[in-house]
């Protein structure tokens, strides 16, 4: 009787088991390809990077509680703010663009870095197309 009730018990641990890691394991793969991409990435290869809409992903990293980008008042860029660099979730690259009426603009354009996309990851998670929110 207690031997079977101990299989019993033994036999649902390991189907609980089971299923959370069914659960966990795409989210750990994707968790380690994101962790082990080398470089910079821009806001449009980063959002496709952690699954999201480019727009919501960029609009994610505007408003709290992540915070890393803010929008110029009269350019309409976004730029990063020195936190998120300072920490290595974030880099400049500086971008020059020729106008043929006013010459060249040079311009910081905000990337993400190895490190940010896995911390973004971790914040965000993936995105589901059906709540329009993360998974």
């Amino acid at each position: 009787m207690i031997m079977a009730r101990a299989l019993r018990l033994a036999d649902n641990t390991m189907k609980k088991q089971s299923e959370q890691l069914e659960v966990a394991l795409p989210k750990a793969k994707a968790f380690d390809e994101l962790a082990n991409t080398e470089g910079l990435f821009t806001l449009r290869e980063s959002a496709k990077l952690c699954g999201w809409p480019e727009k919501l992903f960029i609009r994610q990293l505007i408003q709290p509680p992540i915070q890393w980008l803010y929008v110029h008042s009269s350019s309409g860029r976004k730029l990063a703010y020195a936190g998120p660099i300072k920490a290595g979730y974030m880099d400049v690259k500086e971008r020059v663009i020729f106008h043929d009426t006013t010459g060249c603009e040079a311009y910081g354009q905000p990337v993400i870095t190895q490190k940010g996309l896995t911390k973004l990851a971790q914040i965000l998670g993936k995105f589901d197309p059906k709540t329009g929110k993360s998974a």
